[in-house]
């Protein structure tokens, strides 16, 4: 099940009632960044994967994502398919979601 918030503040309202599979966050929002999403999210359960979307034409080094708790980032301007690519992929090897793959964009 998908859940869209009007605030990335009020989906935590919601994280105990809707328990997360997965995370897919942008890096800068103007209530909270995607760091600070990442951190809510890993202090609540540390399992569930994130993926990050950004902008920044900063390269992160590998250890520095993991130690934020990031399971794959995108750069933007991306193809949606490479973020449906990475959601099956998460899907398959680590089973975090219990449905089928998300069927091919386009």
């Amino acid at each position: 099940m998908l859940r869209l918030s009007p605030t990335v503040l009020m989906l935590f309202d919601k994280f105990n009632e809707f328990p997360f599979d997965l995370v897919i966050t942008d890096l800068k929002m103007p209530e909270l960044s995607g760091w600070g999403v990442i951190k809510r999210v890993k202090e609540k359960n540390s399992s569930i994967p994130v993926i990050l979307i950004t902008g920044s034409h900063r390269r992160y080094s590998e250890k520095n994502l993991t130690d934020f708790g990031v399971d794959f980032i995108i750069n933007k301007p991306f193809n949606p398919q490479k973020l449906l690519d990475m959601v099956n992929e998460l899907i398959r090897f680590q089973g975090v979601i219990p449905y089928p793959p998300l069927e091919r964009i386009g």
